[in-house]
């Protein structure tokens, strides 16, 4: 299933020869698209149209870069693992194409938020603005990268170390997340309206911290 997701139109035919055996066919037209979906089958979306963006950076060139991305938010807490891979190979840890998505996203959602804000005149004394894991709330998102000459950590492939895909995917991904948000705009309030409630969540958990601290340091709690 996951190989049938990442090589999107590709199908997959198993079949138990047994007597009583079974068989099974994996095949995805929209591809890691269909992944995000199926991944959130279960969960209330925030925005029901799953965000994707799919495009080759210096075409032609040595260090050509196919980047591949799909990312939906839900009403979960907190980010969800994000599935990460390289030339069709899961990295567990992550890499440069994770830090690129995330520097993407926010930069696509920082410009976009800005104006939601304004537009809908909200007061800005008392706004926390969001930060990078304040628009990760309730995300979930596949990145899929392609280059000829990948560069891993360890035999196991966990992490991916090729420079070139940090800018790649921040590029991509920030121009992406900015063209849904314009032609998605109930979706696109929903997403702020969450990366907001996330950010005052964070805040307030700040102070309160603060005031256990402060109270535990008159009290000679810590002492």
């Amino acid at each position: 299933r996951e190989l049938a997701f990442l090589a999107k139109g590709l199908t997959i035919r198993l079949v138990d020869h047994r007597p009583d055996g079974k068989e099974e066919i994996f095949h995805f037209k929209d591809g890691i698209k269909e992944f995000v979906a199926w991944h959130n089958r279960n969960k209330t979306k925030i925005n029901e149209e799953v965000c994707y963006a799919h495009k080759t950076v210096n075409q032609g060139q040595p260090d050509e870069v196919e980047v591949e991305a799909a990312w939906q938010w839900s009403d979960g807490e907190g980010e969800q693992p994000c599935h990460t891979y390289g030339n069709y190979i899961n990295n567990p840890f992550g890499g440069t194409h994770l830090t690129g998505f995330r520097k993407g996203l926010t930069r696509g959602l920082s410009r976009y938020i800005k104006r939601y804000i304004e537009q809908k005149g909200k007061n800005n004394k008392n706004l926390v603005e969001p930060a990078g894991d304040d628009f990760r709330e309730g995300l979930y998102a596949v990145v899929s990268v392609k280059v000829k000459n990948p560069q891993f950590e360890g035999q196991t492939k966990v992490r991916l170390l090729n420079r070139e895909f940090e800018s790649a995917l921040d590029t991509v991904i920030a121009e992406a997340m900015e063209t849904f948000l314009e032609e998605h705009p109930k979706a696109a309030e929903r997403i702020c309206e969450q990366a907001l409630l996330a950010a005052r969540a964070r805040e307030a958990a700040r102070k309160a911290r603060e005031v256990v601290r402060k109270g535990a340091l008159q009290t000679g709690f810590l002492a």
